[in-house]
């Protein structure tokens, strides 16, 4: 069984708790934000890329024709 070992319990007050939890959450924020636009503007060329590829063999299939 291992103990729980607790050093300096301080208790840290709210007017230094929060600009903390600000600064924390922000990052956090702004870390999600951008993997979100990577993610999206990557799809966005995937899809492009599909799109040519299929609109290039279309155009060779009806060219043969």
């Amino acid at each position: 069984m291992s103990k729980i070992i607790r050093h300096n319990q301080t208790t840290l007050s709210p007017e230094i708790i929060e600009p903390l939890y600000k600064r924390v959450s922000s990052i956090i924020e702004d870390a999600r934000v951008s993997a979100y636009r990577l993610v999206n503007e990557s799809l966005v060329r995937r899809n492009l890329d599909l799109g040519k590829i299929i609109e290039e063999e279309e155009f060779l299939q009806f060219s043969n024709l």
